[in-house]
């Protein structure tokens, strides 16, 4: 009988110094997700460091897919290309066990450019990768920004003389750029403060969109930008006929002809022609024709109210 108890106590107590160990050994191991590189919308792959010897589970797309993180601690999964602005889900396995996850959203990447400089904002514009850093250099001045979650970038530059030369360049990693891309700031002759002001563009309407009857045509105009002698214009026509409403609303180029005025034609869907005069900052008056709308008609464009 002593001898089973002495043996029972010797196989307990081997047991208590194999099980143990093996115990705090795991309490020991500190389970992270170190590190997951930016993913994109054009994204393949989604890669980053962990744990080694355990597996990393993602979620993209509402799809899982998973691969093993190797003795170097790293992994790389591949992945169907992910929409911008999503969220990706990275979770760290043991076994059966989650041990950690970690949620990014997914970057907008497009080609970095400059795109325009915007007269009516005094803005410098362009695209590039979400967060990027952007340098602007103008002389010996240098500015900063970063693209933002659409993948464009903007900068105020004050007062730039028409021919300014302008360098950009977008931060790769640590102090190393891209190569610069070239611009030249094109100054305008339009008075922009009869659009622009307090930081607000003015819209204008028609007198007409505020009558009631039959037979009656009106346009509308928003100017979105001016750069150098273009303005990027949005203009809509409406024909209301025995009750039918048919509109029309595109986006187009206009040229810039004077400090009032500017000149519009569009050969679309339907072919148009417009001189829109700024009498003031509320008031323009519209010239031209549109086919099946109206022929050589004058119109009163109103600020909205």
């Amino acid at each position: 009988m002593k001898k089973r108890t002495v043996f029972a106590a010797v196989l307990l107590l081997l047991a208590v110094f194999l099980i143990l160990p093996a115990q705090e050994n795991e309490a020991a191991v500190n389970y992270r997700i170190r590190s997951v590189d930016a993913v994109y919308q054009t994204s393949k792959y989604i890669t980053g460091k962990a744990t080694p010897n355990t597996t990393v589970k993602v979620k993209v797309n509402g799809k899982t897919k998973s691969a093993k993180v190797n003795k170097k601690g790293t992994f790389k999964i591949r992945i169907a290309k992910p929409k911008a602005g999503s969220k990706v889900t990275v979770t760290l396995y043991k076994g059966k066990k989650a041990k950690v996850k970690k949620v990014i959203s997914v970057k907008t990447k497009r080609s970095f450019a400059i795109t325009k400089f915007d007269n009516i904002t005094n803005t410098l514009q362009g695209t590039g990768t979400q967060g990027k850093k952007i340098r602007i250099t103008i002389g010996k001045k240098k500015y900063y920004v970063r693209v933002g979650s659409d993948g464009t970038w903007k900068k105020k530059i004050l007062s730039p003389k028409n021919g300014t030369k302008v360098k950009a360049a977008q931060n790769l990693s640590g102090k190393k750029y891209s190569a610069n891309k070239s611009y030249t700031i094109r100054t305008t002759a339009f008075d922009t403060s009869l659009i622009y002001q307090n930081g607000k563009y003015r819209s204008y309407y028609s007198d007409q969109k505020y009558q009631s009857g039959d037979n009656r045509d009106w346009v509308e105009l928003t100017i979105d930008s001016i750069s150098g002698n273009q303005a990027e214009i949005t203009v809509g026509m409406m024909r209301v006929s025995d009750g039918d409403y048919l509109p029309l609303q595109e986006k187009g180029i206009a040229t810039i002809i004077g400090e009032n005025r500017m000149r519009f034609v569009y050969d679309g869907l339907v072919e148009a022609e417009f001189t829109f005069t700024w009498k003031s900052p509320q008031i323009i008056e519209a010239n031209g024709s549109a086919e099946g709308f109206f022929e050589n008609h004058t119109e009163i464009l109103y600020e909205e109210p």
